[in-house]
């Protein structure tokens, strides 16, 4: 591993030639990590400083020393950091923003929340991949506001290092799906022997397969609905019931203001001196008892009997826009609703793999989605590599991977038996 330095201002220093051991992690939606300990020489105290960056050519990345120990017994170094995508963590949303479409909303969040950061925005894709629904971050951190929108979308983010012109670009991407059923599948199973080694395990301790969703009508009386997970309708002995109350409501009905045959009174003692004339907006008068529409001409019908309810009778009203929710539409979204929410009750299945690192950078890579498989437990899931780590000890370099979770190397669910 070839570590190039370069100071806090893009000058370059040289490079680390020799170290005791490096761990470099980078990962697909976070600021990854630098672990290395060398020896502690005048050459390495001048190259090994806080804010320096160690970069690596051959993956276009760098990393920001944050951490230096020093220990005059072993007269040893540690150098700790992370990814130059760390420099988001030194700035916060200040002024409301509106997050929906992944990529233009990171670009933006970055775009307005600069204030000098030394970082430019790499040239969109045209990822269309969105939250779902518009999520509004302020008085939030900038990284923490990114790595959410990643998780909700799927995309990943990394910095790239430009050391001829000390320049940090944030560039988003996605990646590639290496499933079986997709164009170029990459399959670890330890029949191919690529898949070194399979955890999983079963959790049925707050499994449910059935809900009872309450909701309220408009006249606020409770009602309730069941639904099922699959292949227990018709099974009373297999159900295994639970209780929402969900908070929805029967929607009433939207009306809106009728315009167009407002009438309003005419100045004092009317257009006839009488009072009793109605005046409307498109310049007619009308009798307020008489319920036909006037025409635009300038008519004149005295009424002298006029009042206030019959000016409110003939002076527009109200048109339903949109209908009241009837029951059974109500029931419906109940229903929905908790097809959603009966997930969360589904079996907990966990997994924990390791696959072969030979085949990285080649058939998949950071961020990619992969398939593991299984015959002997007869079971199948789909897995994104989230990180890497690479570490070099002794002359001796070592590649590993991790799917799912960065933080407890598993995924939840996904998991098919067709044992």
């Amino acid at each position: 591993m070839l570590l190039h330095v370069f100071s806090d201002t893009g000058q370059y220093l040289g490079r680390i030639n020799s170290f005791i051991s490096v761990s470099w992690t980078e990962e697909y939606i976070g600021k990854g990590k630098l672990a290395m300990y060398c020896y502690d020489t005048d050459e390495t105290a001048k190259l090994l400083r806080h804010g320096y960056l160690l970069y690596r050519a051959d993956r276009g990345t760098a990393m920001e020393i944050v951490r230096i120990d020093r220990d005059d017994q072993t007269r040893q170094i540690y150098v700790g950091g992370y990814t130059t995508l760390n420099l988001l963590s030194r700035r916060v949303v200040t002024e409301a923003y509106d997050a929906n479409v992944g990529e233009s909303s990171i670009y933006g969040l970055l775009s307005a929340n600069l204030r000098g950061l030394p970082v430019v925005n790499a040239a969109a894709k045209g990822y269309t991949e969105a939250l779902g629904e518009t999520v509004t971050y302020e008085k939030a951190r900038l990284y923490e506001s990114i790595q959410e929108i990643c998780q909700g979308t799927g995309l990943g983010v990394r910095m790239l290092y430009d050391p001829d012109n000390n320049k940090n670009t944030l560039e988003v991407y996605k990646g590639v799906d290496h499933t079986v059923d997709s164009a170029s599948p990459y399959i670890a199973s330890a029949e191919f022997g690529n898949l070194l080694s399979l955890k999983t395990s079963e959790d049925n301790d707050y499994y449910r397969n059935t809900l009872v969703v309450t909701g309220t009508l408009i006249g606020g009386q409770t009602v309730w609905v069941r639904v099922y997970a699959d292949g227990v309708c018709n099974k009373e002995a297999e159900q295994r019931e639970t209780l929402w109350e969900s908070g929805l409501t029967q929607r009433e009905a939207v009306t809106e203001e009728i315009k167009e045959n407002n009438w309003s009174k005419p100045s004092s003692g009317g257009s006839g001196g009488s009072g009793g004339y109605w005046a409307s907006e498109y310049g007619g008068h009308r009798d307020p008892d008489d319920p036909a529409t006037p025409s635009k001409a300038n008519a004149r019908i005295a009424n002298t009997t006029s009042t206030e309810d019959q000016y409110k009778k003939y002076s527009g009203g109200y048109k339903i826009v949109e209908p009241e929710e009837t029951g059974a539409e109500f029931a419906d979204r109940l229903a929905k609703a908790g097809v959603d929410k009966l997930k969360e009750y589904a079996k907990v299945q966990n997994f924990d793999a390791q696959i072969s690192p030979s085949d990285f950078g080649t058939l998949y890579s950071l961020g990619d989605i992969i398939t593991c498989k299984s015959s002997r437990y007869g079971m199948q899931f789909d897995a994104r590599v989230s990180s890497f780590t690479e570490r070099e000890e002794s002359g001796k370099t070592t590649l590993s991977v991790v799917l799912g979770s960065p933080d407890q190397n598993a995924i939840k669910g996904g998991i098919l038996l067709y044992g």
